[in-house]
């Protein structure tokens, strides 16, 4: 199953003091997906890395057209799980200070297939799991993707 994933505004900073923390290229203002990386997970695979103009909540929401980095995943082999596309920055925190990460992101399926999940997103930090959130949107049996 092939899945449309968008990823917009990943931005962490610091939060008191005047050291912090700093993602480049956070919200892909420059319209390029460097310095940010993509790998595949071992039995997933994507077929599109770089930056758009994507409206993240719909036309109805109330955030405007930004640029994100979408990302069309799947798994190369039935039954293998969770996976799909990782995507890293190298960054470099002092330790006993308290940072903030936020972010916004958006699932769509561009198969109907029901009964699974659209989406599994992981925040991970030295690669351990800091958050993460399964959205199962796709359990409903007439609605269209």
């Amino acid at each position: 199953m092939m899945i449309g994933s968008r990823i917009a505004g990943l931005i962490a900073a610091v939060g008191a003091g005047a050291a912090s923390a700093q993602v480049v290229n956070g919200d892909f203002e420059t319209g390029a997906f460097a310095p940010w990386v993509a790998s595949n997970t071992p039995k997933g695979g994507t077929l599109f890395q770089g930056v758009a103009l994507y409206d993240i909540d719909g036309p109805a929401g109330p955030r405007p057209v930004s640029r994100a980095a979408p990302f069309m995943v799947g798994q190369t082999a039935p039954g293998a799980g969770q996976q799909g596309v990782e995507i890293l920055q190298t960054v470099t925190l002092e330790a006993g200070r308290s940072y903030r990460a936020s972010f916004d992101w958006s699932v769509h399926a561009l198969i109907n297939v029901h009964g699974r999940s659209g989406g599994h997103f992981e925040f991970k930090i030295d690669d351990e799991v800091a958050f993460n959130d399964l959205l199962e949107f796709l359990n409903r049996s007439s609605a269209p993707c």
